[in-house]
């Protein structure tokens, strides 16, 4: 994945984004329908516009995916498509084509691991309560527009896919820990 997001990086750094168009999502529904249509779904959390952006993703996917690789290689890819696919789905139909990153699938795996620590006590997936205090804010500040345009519903797609994926992959164990509340 991070290999991926820097390749690409810097292929559109030196040829620009018009290089790349044919993976953005398209700009309306009529050309949705394409041989290439799971890839242009896929594809934006592939695409970073920025360093920043880049570097910032990269950091916190490397922090929250190794964990959940090290459980289980097909957790990790199955939550970055699924989380991909339907966040980046939810962010076209609501707002449109113009959005990139990794952050959707950031939050799957936010969620995940929140869920199956705290309600299923994988322990192996715990956080600390500051960086979980600091991410749930980071969402709260992104959804006012305050900071500039973030892709809040790939965001919500993420973070919904996560938990979800959590609650059909440890459904043995359904008790909620009372940390989970507090």
């Amino acid at each position: 994945m991070i290999l991926g997001c820097l390749i690409l990086y810097f292929f559109v750094a030196v040829y620009g984004t018009a290089a790349i168009a044919l993976l953005f999502m398209p700009k309306n529904t009529t050309d949705f329908y394409t041989v290439s249509s799971f890839w242009r779904v896929l594809s934006p959390s592939f695409i970073h516009f920025d360093s920043v952006h880049l570097l910032g993703n990269l950091t916190v996917w490397w922090f929250l995916a190794r964990k959940v690789e090290e459980h289980s290689i097909w957790h990790m890819l199955a939550l970055l498509v699924l989380a991909s696919v339907i966040g980046n789905l939810l962010q076209w139909l609501i707002v449109g084509s113009k959005f990139g990153g990794l952050s959707g699938a950031i939050c799957a795996l936010f969620s995940y691991r929140v869920v199956a620590s705290y309600c299923f006590s994988v322990r192996k997936f715990e956080l600390e309560r500051s960086f979980v205090v600091c991410f749930v804010l980071y969402i709260l500040v992104t959804s006012t527009d305050l900071l500039g345009k973030y892709a809040i519903w790939a965001h919500v797609g993420g973070l919904v896919t996560g938990a979800v994926f959590a609650l059909f992959s440890y459904k043995e164990n359904t008790k909620c820990s009372d940390d989970f509340y507090t």
